[in-house]
C-alpha cells in the first residue's frame, strides 16, 4: 500500500547485471536504458526500484515485460487514454509508486494538473466528458466487480473498435499486476522522484471503491 521507506526485496542494482539480466529486461527497453543512463551518471532515477527488481527474475521478467511493452507503447488506445486509466487504477489500488511515475506520462500525452487532481476523484468528478469518465468508471467497476458494466460497456463500445476494448482490458490488468508488485514488494520512492503532497496521500490510503 503507498510506498515505504524500505524494500521487501533489495534493488539488484545495475552493477551486478550480466548478459542474463540485460536480455531479459531488454524485453522493454526504454525503463532499462533509462535506469542505465542514470546508473552511469551515479543517481537513481525514477522507476530505478521497479526495474531493479524485475532482474531479481529473469525468465519472469523477460515474459512479463514483453506484455508490459506492449501494453505500455504498442496497444491500439491512445497514450491519453492508457495513461487515464493507468493513473486511475494506481490510484484505487494506493500504489504511489506507480501514480507518482504516471503523472509525468500522463502530462507527456496532454493532460493538465486539473486532470490529475480529477483522477483522484474519480469518474463523477465535475469536469470529465463522457468518454473520459467512462474509461474511469471501467477501472472502478472491474476493481470492484472484475467487469465493467452492460452500460459502461455500451457506451465505450461505442467509441472503440474491438481490438481497442481488448486492450482497454489488458492494460488494465497489466497494470494491475505492476501494481501488486510494488505494493508488495513496499517500493520506496527514489530520491530523484517527487511524492504526492502530505493531503494528496492522506486521500489516497483513505480511499474506498465507490
Amino acid at each position: 500500500m503507498s510506498t515505504h521507506s524500505q524494500a521487501r526485496i533489495e534493488p539488484f542494482l545495475p552493477s551486478e547485471w550480466g548478459n542474463t539480466e540485460l536480455e531479459a529486461l531488454g524485453a522493454f527497453p526504454a525503463p532499462m536504458n533509462n535506469v542505465l543512463a542514470g546508473w552511469r551518471e551515479n543517481r537513481v532515477i525514477p522507476g530505478a526500484f521497479a526495474v531493479c527488481t524485475f532482474a531479481h527474475h529473469p525468465a519472469m521478467a523477460k515474459a512479463f515485460l514483453t506484455f508490459n511493452a506492449y501494453a505500455a507503447k504498442g496497444s491500439t488506445l491512445s497514450p491519453r487514454t492508457c495513461e487515464l486509466l493507468i493513473l486511475r487504477l494506481s490510484w484505487l489500488l494506493k500504489c504511489e509508486y506507480a501514480f507518482v511515475r504516471h503523472i509525468a506520462a500522463g502530462k507527456r500525452a496532454g493532460m493538465s494538473d486539473e486532470d490529475i487532481e480529477r483522477i483522484q476523484a474519480g469518474p463523477d468528478a465535475p469536469g470529465w466528458d463522457s468518454f473520459d469518465a467512462d474509461l474511469l468508471r471501467a477501472v472502478d467497476e472491474m476493481q470492484r466487480d472484475t467487469c465493467i458494466s452492460d452500460a459502461t460497456w455500451a457506451r465505450l463500445a461505442a467509441r472503440l473498435d474491438t481490438q481497442q476494448l481488448l486492450d482497454l482490458i489488458f492494460v488494465v490488468g497489466c497494470y494491475w499486476s505492476v501494481s501488486m508488485m510494488m505494493n508488495n514488494c513496499h517500493l520506496p520512492l527514489e530520491a530523484s522522484a517527487t511524492p504526492l503532497p502530505a493531503d494528496a496521500r492522506a486521500r489516497m490510503l483513505g480511499s474506498t471503491m465507490p
